[in-house]
């Protein structure tokens, strides 16, 4: 799941060297967190969220496929250190 995963993000970014994806498991879920270069964030959420919410079809689509189930978070470390 982490290679698919990656591999689409890689195709939509500027900066396929700046794709971080890690996952943590809990309650029989896959929670997958990708941060990208700031530059490259309009382009994972896109104009009113339509690309991440697209990805996350994706995803979950290729989860069910394979019995999984699965979340897709995007990490803005900006707002992060706001906080």
């Amino acid at each position: 799941m982490k290679e698919f995963i990656e591999y689409l993000v890689k195709k939509l970014v500027d900066s396929p060297d700046d794709v971080e994806l890690h996952s943590e498991t809990t309650d029989d879920i896959d929670v997958f967190y990708l941060k990208v270069a700031k530059s490259d964030m309009g382009k994972i959420i896109g104009t009113q969220g339509r690309n991440a919410n697209a990805l996350r079809t994706i995803i979950n689509a290729y989860a069910k496929k394979n019995r999984q189930r699965v979340k897709f978070r995007i990490v803005d470390e900006e707002k992060d250190q706001q906080h």
